[in-house]
């Protein structure tokens, strides 16, 4: 009887991961659009006012780790950026997912 209990656990905790993976773009609409634009170019009111970046450049890609992206995601860009730190707000699952979806504008703008 506490086996299909574990069983079900295990699979509703493994299907929450999942999730949270596959949904970086709505966390990226609710945390990230205004400044960064929905295309990822930053051409919006705010991107231009706070100097977002453009996440469709190949150089500013290329320019960057997985891993740096994640740390400025989770801690904010080093220097004069208003953008906030996210640690405290995103888990770390979500922040990845969120990494996910700042490369794949770089792969959309690829010719």
């Amino acid at each position: 009887m506490i086996l299909p209990k574990i069983a079900l656990a295990c699979t509703v905790l493994a299907l929450t991961g999942t999730v949270l993976a596959e949904d970086g773009k709505t966390l990226y609409q609710d945390h990230c659009r205004k400044c960064h634009g929905s295309e990822g170019n930053a051409r919006t009111a705010r991107g231009y006012l706070y100097f977002a970046r453009d996440f469709t450049r190949p150089a500013w890609q290329a320019r960057r780790s997985d891993e740096e992206i994640f740390r400025i995601i989770s801690e904010g860009p080093d220097g004069w950026s208003s953008m906030p730190a996210y640690s405290k707000r995103l888990s770390d699952a979500e922040r990845r997912a969120l990494v996910k979806v700042v490369r794949d504008f770089g792969k959309s703008a690829m010719p």
